[in-house]
């Protein structure tokens, strides 16, 4: 064998033959084995290998008791480290990162592969494991491996057995050895997450890898992968995206943790043993995975092997594309195409777009040979703006995409058992859950406690305005469940500094969510209140903060909001106009607040009554840092929650009815559960909230005893019934607008309006015309029956 570079042969492949290496070679796609059940297949030949190698593949040797070889990776060089001072050996390989492969005999028996146990970044490729050979190139720099000592592997050193034979404390659960049924399936499902955490983006990274680890470390619990190899892959893929070392373990360990507790195998449709060793190109019925990252024809014309000429349309091209990124990449919520980040969505834009499609595809074109007899010439070609812009529009009605219905960063349930979602993708009901594990269930006494102590700060007016809140801090763990619209809660205050924005941003929002509410002002225009609520539905949100309140509430677009389970309207800066699944839980708060009938009986008050008249001098808290407080008791707060609704489903999930008209289900669901943990008191002050929450009719009326009284049945200018209800000093909330010609307009919009066509004092209001020409009269009196009446 050759002992110096200088001595090696110019045909690569032979030289792996040469070496022994060839047999137990694999082809890869960068670093990711590709072939069904690859740590167990037989030998291949020097004809195979060259096919591998020749249709673009790189190769890797398998490591372990078959081949006879075990490698120490060193990775310290690309860090700025090292190189490490590996024991003495014949065999190496070096990358063009610097780091190096150094092959031994392997010992029996064999240990398993291993990170960062010798040294850190220093790792062990054993049994089930493989590392990647020269002449591959390598996936980021492309350039090849090369060899630094073509000779004799030595005995793998025995002062490193014991630590290379050590397995890590958190890999412990997990076996080492993978069950070769259904390998195909957990090879692609390793090739699919391994590829979406290389592509992931700055803010998503984390996200990513964690929701990769965990769906791989079920695997691993189920028998169907190694957990050194699936530990090994994701780290090398979190560097290639940027992650540093020490942050990307910490989340692979936290993500394949969770994963062991769900452990899942094969369908039994995967369940195949690969019989056979076939070349990349080949048919189905062969042994090589669907791997993601295919050879995918762009649109226009082709000549094809065989001379068969064929034609590659828009559709089929975008088809391809979307059914090789990987599951999880990108999700499609109200015909926008986009990513989840930080727990929440957002469109993908079309340069984005082309990066995944790279990432995750070849993109080529197929031309007639130059010389006849010759296979056709195949030319890559990079993802531009026009290939993207037919992925992304086909993307948004078709193809296989997750449909996201429900997003949220805290425990949900799930219809129709309200069972708690698991993290991640939950495909029965189009929900992802952005959080890393679902905390225990508090048993009821410790549940009830936990929400006391929570809200002991917090000067309720009543037992009921207490128990109002415990009810909307269920409403979003509920939503996906509930699947109907839910009401708005208000808290409401005669005075300020209550503590109204601390209860709804922090104790719900941080509680729930792990961060503060976000808080919106409703705005004045109803088309600007339209856009911005698409905008929060879009991202998915969950909470819903209106801020500081006016003294009065009227919005249409509110009123749809809290009546829909869809919402649809135009998006800033779109034209569009999308239906959106509308899963917000909204919560308002401000001082005074009133509202038109139409939205108070859309609300559940929540109500604070301070015990002095500076509640900002008090100084008796229990928890003077909430902020701190509710962050450090959150999984608490989440599991007493929990535990509310653990208690009504042993209860035999028992249904409140009636009470509360337009929303029934969510009566029936979170009455229920208040009512089987005891908290009776649940929405018992509605009856006191909705005969003060609209208190308009009285000035109604004086106005239109004084509008007959000075003006008869005839019509008459708008504008002198405004000048009429101000010398009366009627509707005291006019006064907020700022200039005269702005309370005269929204006199019009919500006094006229409103009055038109009812009857009030008698007579009905009528209206004609617009703007400075519009009339109004009181007609004679009705005689309808039918006729609303103050």
């Amino acid at each position: 064998m050759a002992d110096d570079p200088s001595d090696v042969p110019s045909d690569p492949i032979s030289l792996l033959f040469r070496l022994g290496l060839g047999p137990w070679c694999t082809p890869l796609k960068g670093k990711i084995p590709v072939l069904d059940a690859w740590q167990s297949l037989p030998a291949a030949d020097e004809a195979t290998v060259r096919e591998w190698y020749e249709a673009g593949y790189n190769l890797g040797v398998r490591t372990g008791a078959r081949s006879g070889l075990v490698a120490i990776d060193d990775d310290q060089p690309r860090h700025g480290g090292g190189p490490y001072k590996a024991p003495p050996t014949g065999l190496i390989a070096e990358s063009p990162t610097g780091g190096r492969h150094y092959y031994y005999r392997c010992p029996s028996p064999a240990p398993h592969n291993s990170v960062s146990l010798l040294a850190p970044r220093v790792d062990v490729r054993g049994e089930g494991g493989q590392t990647v050979v020269p002449p591959s190139v390598h996936p980021v720099e492309r350039m090849p491996y090369r060899w630094v000592s073509a000779g004799e592997p030595a005995p793998f050193p025995a002062d490193a057995l014991p630590v290379a034979r050590a397995i890590s404390v958190d890999m412990s659960r997990a076996t080492n050895s993978a069950n070769t049924n259904g390998a195909g399936y957990a090879n692609t499902a390793l090739v699919r997450e391994v590829g979406s955490v290389r592509i992931a983006t700055e803010g998503t990274r984390n996200d990513t890898l964690n929701r990769a680890a965990f769906n791989l470390g079920q695997l691993v619990a189920g028998g169907a992968l190694i957990a050194d190899t699936v530990r090994a892959e994701l780290l090398a893929a979190a560097s290639i995206a940027g992650l540093p070392e020490s942050e990307a373990a910490k989340t692979i360990r936290s993500g394949m943790t969770a994963g062991y507790e769900r452990p899942r195998s094969a369908p039994a449709s995967a369940r195949a043993n690969a019989s056979s060793i076939a070349p990349a190109g080949a048919s189905a019925s062969t042994s090589v995975s669907a791997e993601p990252a295919a050879d995918i024809l762009v649109p226009g014309s082709h000549i094809i092997d065989g001379g068969e000429y064929v034609e590659q349309g828009h559709h089929k091209f975008a088809e391809d594309v979307l059914r090789s990124i990987a599951p999880g990449a990108l999700y499609r919520r109200a015909a926008t195409l986009g990513e989840i980040h930080d727990g929440q969505f957002g469109p993908t834009p079309v340069h984005r777009l082309r990066t995944i499609i790279d990432g995750s595809v070849r993109l080529v074109a197929s031309k007639a040979p130059a010389k006849a007899g010759d296979d056709p010439d195949v030319v890559f070609r990079p993802c531009n703006r026009d290939y993207a812009s037919v992925v992304l529009e086909y993307g948004q009605t078709r193809g296989r995409v997750r449909d996201l219905i429900h997003l949220a960063a805290h425990p949900v349930c799930l219809a129709p058992d309200f069972a708690p979602a698991h993290p991640g993708w939950n495909a029965d009901h189009g929900v992802y859950l952005a959080c890393e594990s679902v905390p225990d269930a508090l048993p009821l006494d410790e549940a009830r406690a936990v929400l006391e102590d929570l809200v002991a700060d917090f000067p309720f007016q009543a037992e009921a305005d207490r128990a109002n809140f415990f009810g909307l801090l269920l409403t979003p763990i509920l939503r996906p469940a509930i699947d109907e619209p839910v009401p708005m809660h208000l808290i409401g205050s005669s005075i300020e500094r209550t503590g109204k924005t601390k209860l709804a941003e922090i104790v719900l929002g941080v509680a729930i969510a792990g961060r503060r509410t976000p808080a919106m002002q409703l705005g004045e225009r109803e088309e600007e209140r339209e856009k911005r609520i698409l905008s929060v539905l879009l991202r998915g949100q969950g909470l819903l903060h209106l801020d500081n309140l006016r003294d009065f509430i009227d919005s249409p677009a509110l009123a749809s909001l809290l009546t829909s389970s869809e919402y649809q309207g135009r998006l800033l800066g779109q034209s569009a106009a999308p239906t959106i699944p509308n899963g917000l839980t909204v919560v308002g708060t401000g001082n005074n607040v009133h509202a038109t009938g139409e939205i108070a009986k859309r609300i559940v008050p929540i109500r604070l009554l301070p015990a002095s008249e500076a509640p900002e001098t008090r100084t008796d808290f229990r928890h003077p840092d909430l902020l701190g407080y509710v962050t450090a008791a959150r999984y608490r707060v989440l599991g007493a929650l929990l535990g509310l609704i653990a208690h009504w489903r042993a209860q035999g999930r028992p249904l409140v009815t009636g009470g509360f008209g337009g929303f029934e289900r969510w009566t029936a669901v979170v009455g229920g559960i208040m009512r089987a943990t005891g908290h009776s008191e649940w929405l018992t002050n509605m009856g006191e909230w909705r005969g003060t929450a609209d208190d308009s009719g009285e000035e109604h009326r004086s106005l239109a005893l004084a509008w007959v009284a000075k003006y008869g049945h005839g019509w008459t200018a708008a504008s002198l019934i405004y000048d009429l209800a101000a010398e009366m000093d009627l509707y005291g909330w006019l006064d907020s607008a700022k200039t005269d010609r702005a309370r005269r307009r929204v006199f019009a919009v919500r006094v006229l309006n409103r009055l038109a066509g009812r009857v009030i004092a008698g007579c009905r209001v009528e209206s004609d015309g617009v703007g400075s020409q519009r009339r109004v009269r009181m007609d004679i009196p009705s005689t309808n029956p039918q006729a609303r009446s103050l």
